[in-house]
């Protein structure tokens, strides 16, 4: 316990600070120029995701079990799942270029080509910090992963805000673009001592294929978190996709705090699994504490909504279009993450990939349907409508199933 309330004093120092680079950049540039911030986040998000298949997962299920007696295995899993990635990396970069390519032409007159271009380059080692955090938290060093990928972001933010002050718009991408490097290189010697050569064989990639359903799952999150955004960015203007894109900031903040707090405790449900009922004791006490939370969290939503008009124009958010409407979809789509959270992280540690896949991937197609008919047939106003609806299908869905089969998800064998 005491490990998460450590963790989320860093959240809040790490939110705190993100909140004033995020309102103070949105509120002195153009939604033309902030898209340009949207555009980072798509391509290194990509990177992140499908530069994976599925190892990290794995560890994330059994590091805690392989350190005593399965040393090699664990080594041998953590050192082959960063040189898969960084092989991914090359094959990624053509679709990739094609896209920045695209919206460079279309969006920006080709003016910032180059700097778009460089993003690639930003997605590498923000492939490289997300894999770092995953081993990290495998061995339930939330702690670690933690400080090492908040330092590095208040850094970037600080820093970032600073150039942008002093220089302009600008620097403050140039940061973006470099700080994920210096963040990795900062990071990887907490586990360098389970780094070991390996070669790609025909062989091994076959073995891979094992996993894939774990890599699957991540792709069809990419999709149900990201594709939105991707959307977005492609068939409406830059203006739009600053507006959609800076709402959709305040959610994954949201996000991150929430996951901040309960990622850690959940976890610690795989040390308990010889033992089901200090597991379901341990469940119960995260069920209590999320639902205090979600207490709080409901009058603080209600009285955000509330005085929504009056806070969009304090933040000096006015020129972003139907930005009060997409705050107030966030705002319930993050409470609606909150009261499913405990369900849904139980059952992504236990349950078979296909079962997470169809659940995301129908996650996925809710939320795509809705913005075209949103697109077509509404007004752009209830764009983020998306991200409720795929919410409250989450929230159902997870509670169900975890209801109904808790039982026997509690006496599953992870792989």
């Amino acid at each position: 316990m005491s490990q998460s309330f450590i963790f989320l004093a860093l959240q809040v120092l790490n939110i705190v600070v993100g909140l004033f680079s995020t309102v103070y950049i949105a509120a002195n540039i153009e939604p033309h120029f902030y898209s340009l911030v949207i555009i980072y986040q798509i391509i290194i998000a990509f990177y992140g995701c499908f530069t994976s298949i599925g190892y990290e997962t794995v560890l994330i299920r059994n590091a805690l079990k392989w350190q005593n007696g399965f040393e090699h295995r664990l080594k041998y899993f953590i050192s082959i799942s960063l040189v898969i990635r960084f092989v991914l990396f090359f094959v990624l970069m053509v679709p990739v270029f094609a896209y920045s390519y695209y919206i460079a032409k279309s969006n920006y007159q080709g003016d910032y080509l180059g700097a778009i271009m460089l993003f690639s380059l930003s997605g590498l080692f923000f492939s490289f910090n997300n894999w770092l955090s995953l081993i990290l938290k495998s061995f339930n060093n939330y702690i670690a992963a933690f400080t090492i990928l908040t330092l590095g972001s208040l850094v970037t933010k600080i820093t970032g805000v600073w150039l942008f002050i002093t220089f302009g718009f600008e620097y403050f991408i140039l940061v973006l673009t470099i700080m994920p490097a210096l963040i990795f290189f900062s990071g990887v010697c907490f586990v360098w001592k389970y780094l070991k050569p390996v070669n790609i064989t025909v062989r091994r990639l076959m073995f891979a294929k094992r996993f894939l359903g774990f890599g699957a799952i991540g792709y069809v999150k990419y999709a149900l978190a990201q594709s939105d955004r991707l959307l977005v960015s492609i068939l409406l203007s830059p203006e739009m996709q600053g507006a959609y894109g800076l709402a959709k900031q305040f959610q994954e903040i949201g996000k991150s705090f929430i996951e901040g707090f309960f990622d850690p405790l959940i976890q610690r449900v795989i040390q308990y699994r010889n033992d089901i009922k200090k597991c379901e004791v341990h469940i119960r006490f995260v069920a209590k504490v999320n639902a205090l939370i979600a207490v709080v969290g409901g009058f603080v939503m209600v009285a955000l909504i509330v005085y929504i008009d009056l806070l969009v124009e304090l933040l000096g958010f006015n020129k972003y279009e139907y930005i009060e409407t997409y705050l107030v979809f966030v705002l319930l789509s993050s409470f609606t993450y909150l009261l499913y959270k405990i369900p849904g992280n139980l059952i992504s540690l236990f349950a078979k990939p296909k079962l997470l896949i169809f659940i995301d991937a129908i996650g996925w197609l809710l939320g795509v349907t809705s913005i075209a008919v949103v697109a077509n047939c509404l007004s752009l106003e209830y764009l983020h409508l998306n991200r409720l609806l795929t919410e409250l299908f989450m929230l159902v869905t997870f509670t169900y199933l975890w209801i109904k089969g808790k039982n026997r998800y509690l006496n599953m064998r992870t792989i």
